[in-house]
């Protein structure tokens, strides 16, 4: 749904979504969030030529090739890209939480108000993130504002603004399906932060993915940095990690 709505919105991304063995290319465009294979290699074997054809995929919408991998993908698609010049990025880990697990939510500074972003303040929303983000390179800049119209278009309930005083000061979406909600795209500006923004904006999704019958609340952050352990703070566990295995240019 989201690689359709990047299409729909603005076809020269380039955009494309092919399967790959038992899992899924999906290849946004150069800058955006998500250029990589996801799920492949699990229930079956990865072939050289699979892999040989996603790696024309990558050529043609012109973002390098890159595989995600976790505890259970099978030691031949490891082997494999090591062979064809994959090395292994930062790690990443993959968190949940119990939503029928009571929680005590925090005392809000009542400066500080959490709310759904309409199509009239997506624009707060985009600059809000590019502050926070220090998107300061008109490419990464677009990029990230494709992702949050798509993202407000197909994403239920989607995006948040967090406000101090009216003014933004944080960003976070959330989507909810299958009695699962995702928290993601979570941001705050420099000068907001450890001023209870995150913690805020975590707090607010979860109750809306209760109201909504959500059972369980997944989210992701970099392995051992700060986001995991807020995370792990507000009752998050890790449930796997993953890595994205890219091919660096000029192998072959």
């Amino acid at each position: 749904m989201f690689a359709r709505a990047i299409t729909r919105q603005d076809p020269s991304w380039g955009t494309e979504v092919a399967p790959l063995a038992d899992g899924t290319a999906v290849l946004g465009g150069p800058g955006l969030f998500v250029n990589r294979a996801l799920a492949a290699g699990i229930d079956e074997d990865v072939s050289a030529a699979q892999l040989a054809d996603f790696e024309e995929q990558c050529r043609r919408v012109g973002v390098p090739p890159a595989v995600e991998v976790t505890e259970v993908t099978r030691p031949s698609l490891i082997e494999l890209l090591g062979s064809r010049g994959y090395q292994a990025d930062d790690q990443t880990s993959v968190m949940v939480r119990d939503l029928a697990v009571p929680s005590a939510a925090p005392t809000l500074d009542p400066s500080l108000t959490i709310e759904p972003v309409e199509d009239q303040t997506l624009g707060e929303w985009r600059e809000a993130t590019a502050v926070a983000l220090e998107l300061t390179d008109p490419a990464v800049r677009r990029a990230s504002d494709a992702f949050a119209r798509a993202a407000h278009e197909v994403d239920d309930p989607g995006l948040f603004l967090a406000r101090r005083h009216g003014q933004p000061i944080g960003s976070a979406t959330l989507k909810i399906r299958d009695g699962m909600a995702t928290l993601g795209g979570m941001s705050t500006v420099s000068a907001q932060r450890r001023r209870g923004v995150q913690t805020a904006l975590v707090f607010h999704r979860l109750d809306a993915a209760r109201a909504a019958g959500c059972s369980l609340a997944v989210s992701s952050a970099e392995a051992a940095g700060d986001s995991e352990r807020n995370l792990l703070r507000l009752g998050f566990r890790r449930l796997y990690t993953k890595k994205s295995w890219t091919r660096s240019t000029g192998s072959r």
